[in-house]
C-alpha cells in the first residue's frame, strides 16, 4: 500500500501521474468526452493521506468503520465537546465516520454552538 517509489521523489511523482491517468482513462471509457472536460487534475496516494492527515495505509477517515469497534453510542453522532471550556472539535475526529463528511458535520455543530 505504501510502496510508492521507495522514497525516490521522481519515481513517486511518475507513479502518481500514471495512476491518475489510468483512472481518467478508465472513467473516460464510461463517460465519453470526459478527458476534454477536465480543467484541473490532481492525485492523492496513501502517502498523501498520511502526510496531510497522519492516517496510515491510505485511510481516508479518522476512525475505524468496523461496527464491532464502535466507540460512540451512535455511529452518526457528533461529539464536539471537550473537557476544556469553550473548546470544541470541528474536525473529522468528532464523528465515528470521520473523513470530509464527519468534518463538515462537526464544523456545522460548532457554528451552531457558538452562535
Amino acid at each position: 500500500m505504501n510502496n510508492w517509489g521507495g522514497g525516490d521523489k521522481e519515481v513517486y511523482a511518475q507513479l502518481k501521474g500514471k495512476a491518475m491517468e489510468a483512472m481518467i482513462d478508465s472513467a473516460s471509457g464510461l463517460i465519453p468526452g470526459l478527458k476534454e472536460c477536465i480543467e484541473f487534475k490532481d492525485a492523492a496516494t496513501p502517502l498523501t493521506h498520511e502526510r496531510f492527515t497522519h492516517n496510515t495505509d491510505g485511510a481516508t477517515s479518522a476512525w475505524s468503520w468496523n461496527p464491532k469497534k464502535k466507540f460512540y453510542k451512535k455511529t452518526m453522532g457528533v461529539n464536539i465537546e471537550t473537557p476544556a471550556k469553550n473548546l470544541y472539535i470541528g474536525s473529522c475526529w468528532a464523528m465515528q465516520i470521520g473523513g470530509v463528511p464527519g468534518a463538515l458535520a462537526a464544523a456545522y455543530q460548532c457554528v451552531k454552538k457558538i452562535n
